[in-house]
C-alpha cells in the first residue's frame, strides 16, 4: 500500500512497472488497498460522475501486462482484462479492471498506440467484489470524433430528454502511466446497474455486435456468437432468436398485425427520428450495427436502445484520437460543416436537403454481406440492411411516422431552446475547467457547428 499526495509526482520504479504522474487538485488522501478506495470522492450524481465538473482520472498499469493485452487484441481481437490502479478525483482504487472497449474504434491500434487516447472500459469490481467509486462500478472512456466530444455529450443529454433510455456522461482529464493528460468523454456502461435505472421490469439486455446483423440464423444459439451478446441476466437467447425469426420470416400480414406485440413501436419511431434529428448515420442501420435490444419479460416485448453517438451532428469515421475509429471533420478541424453552411462530411447533402431519407437511414441499404452503400462522408463504410426497420418502413408507412416524429422532436428539443441550454452548459465546463487540455477556440468552433443544427 502506498500513501500518495494529490499534488506532486509519485514514481513507482520496478520490474515490469512504470511511473505515473498524479495531476489532481489540492489536498491529500490516505492509504489504498486492494478494492478499497481512499480519500474524498469527487461529486457523483445518481451513481455517475457529475456532468458539471471536469473530473480527473489517472490509470496505472503494469507495462508488461499492458503490452500483452495489446498483443492479444492485435493478434486475434481478444480483449483481455488487466488489473490497474484507477484514481478518480483523487480517490485511488487498486485492482480495478481495465479492458479495451469497442470494435471499429480500435482500428489501427498497435504497440505504439498511446494508452491515454484509446477507448477503455473501467470496472472497479472486476477483481474485487463490491468495489465501487461512490456507487459507480463501471465507466466507459469513449472513442471520440473530435477533441471536445461535445457532439456526443450533447446527443446523450438530448436523448434523455426524449424519454428514451440514455447514458449519463461526463468529461475527464485522463492520464495513463504518467502521460500528459488529455481530454476525454466518459459514459455509463450498459450493465445491470444501468438497466435498473432505466427499466422498472424484469428482462434481458442484448447488444448487437458490429460483426453481426438482424438476420435469423436458426435456433442454434451458437450461430449467434459474434452477432449478439447478452449483457445482463441469466444466459437466454431464446427471446432474441424468436424475435429475429418473426421480423425476418413472418408473412407481411403477420408482421403488420404482430409487430406492436413484439416491439415498442412508439419508442422505435422516436429512436429513428432522434438519430435523424442529430444527424447520426451510425445507428441501427449503420456500419457499426449500433443498437441494443431490451426484452421485457412479462410483456415479451423488445425495445430498441440507442448506443454510440460519437458521429452525432454530422461527424464521420476516419480520425479522432489515436487508435480510434472516430470521425474526421471536413477539412481536418472542428466538428464539420453545419447544416446548410456547406457540404456534410465527405460532400453529402445537408440533413433534409436530399440526403438521407427522413428516417435517418443512408440512401442505400444492401443485404448483410453485400456490397453495401457509401455512408455519409463518402468513405468505404457500408450500410447494413435491417429487417426490423426495412419492413416497418415498407409495410407500415414507417418513414411517414418517423418524419412526423422528427418534426415533433425538432420543436421539443431545438425550437424550444432546450438543446441550446444543454450545449451551453456542456461547453462551459470545458471553457471554464479544461483550458489546459483544449483551446477555447476549438470548443467554440465545435459549439457553433452543433448549434447550427438547432435552426435548420
Amino acid at each position: 500500500m502506498k500513501r500518495i499526495s494529490r499534488r506532486g509526482v509519485f514514481a513507482a520504479v520496478g520490474l515490469g512497472a512504470v511511473g505515473v504522474v498524479f495531476l489532481s487538485g489540492c489536498g491529500s488522501f490516505g492509504e489504498t488497498s486492494a478494492g478499497v478506495s481512499s480519500g474524498k470522492a469527487g461529486k457523483v450524481t445518481d451513481d455517475y460522475l457529475d456532468p458539471d465538473s471536469l473530473h480527473s482520472v489517472e490509470i496505472t498499469v503494469d507495462q508488461s501486462s499492458y503490452q500483452e493485452m495489446i498483443t492479444a487484441y492485435t493478434s486475434n481481437q481478444t480483449k483481455n482484462w488487466i488489473e490497474a490502479t484507477v484514481t478518480v478525483d483523487g480517490v485511488a482504487h487498486e485492482k480495478a479492471g481495465l479492458k479495451l472497449k469497442g470494435n471499429s474504434s480500435l482500428q489501427g491500434i498497435s504497440a505504439d498506440s498511446e494508452p491515454q487516447k484509446l477507448p477503455w472500459l473501467v470496472r472497479f469490481d472486476k477483481f474485487v467484489d463490491g468495489a465501487n467509486h461512490d456507487g459507480m462500478t463501471r465507466m466507459v472512456i469513449r472513442a471520440s470524433s473530435s477533441t471536445s466530444a461535445l457532439n456526443e455529450a450533447v446527443a446523450l443529454d438530448l436523448l434523455a430528454k426524449t424519454g428514451l433510455a440514455s447514458e449519463k456522461a461526463a468529461h475527464i482529464s485522463l492520464s495513463v502511466n504518467g502521460s500528459d493528460p488529455v481530454l476525454r468523454l466518459t459514459c455509463q456502461d450498459l450493465d445491470e446497474s444501468w438497466v435498473a435505472q432505466n427499466f422498472d421490469v424484469a428482462g434481458l439486455l442484448y447488444k448487437a455486435e458490429s460483426t453481426g446483423d438482424y438476420t435469423y440464423r436458426g435456433t442454434d444459439e451458437s450461430a449467434y456468437k459474434d452477432v449478439f451478446d447478452q449483457e445482463t441476466g441469466k444466459a437466454n437467447l431464446t427471446p432474441l432468436i424468436e424475435f429475429l425469426q418473426f421480423i425476418n420470416e413472418s408473412s407481411d400480414a403477420d408482421f403488420q398485425s404482430g409487430l406492436a406485440q413484439r416491439v415498442d413501436v412508439d419508442k422505435m419511431v422516436t429512436y429513428l427520428a432522434f438519430e435523424d434529428v442529430i444527424d447520426n448515420f451510425d445507428d441501427i442501420t449503420g456500419p457499426g450495427n449500433n443498437s441494443f435490444l431490451w426484452w421485457a419479460e412479462q410483456a415479451n416485448q423488445m425495445t430498441v436502445v440507442a448506443w454510440d453517438h460519437n458521429c452525432a451532428f454530422g461527424l464521420k469515421p476516419g480520425a479522432g484520437q489515436q487508435g480510434q475509429g472516430g470521425g474526421q471533420p471536413p477539412g481536418g478541424g472542428g466538428q464539420g460543416q453545419p447544416p446548410g453552411g456547406g457540404q456534410q462530411p465527405g460532400g453529402g447533402q445537408p440533413p433534409g436537403d436530399g440526403g438521407a431519407p427522413s428516417n435517418g437511414q443512408a440512401p442505400t441499404s444492401q443485404p448483410p454481406g453485400g456490397a453495401g452503400g457509401q455512408q455519409p462522408g463518402g468513405g468505404g463504410s457500408q450500410t447494413k440492411a435491417n429487417a426490423l426497420v426495412d419492413r416497418f418502413n415498407s409495410l407500415m408507412d414507417g418513414e411517414t411516422k418517423v418524419s412526423a416524429e422528427r418534426d415533433r422532436l425538432k420543436q421539443e428539443l431545438y425550437t424550444s431552446g432546450v438543446a441550446q441550454t444543454i450545449l451551453d452548459a456542456r461547453a462551459k465546463v470545458l471553457t471554464d475547467q479544461a483550458g489546459s487540455l483544449i483551446e477555447q477556440s476549438a470548443v467554440e468552433a465545435d459549439k457553433q457547428t452543433i448549434a447550427a443544427y438547432f435552426t435548420k
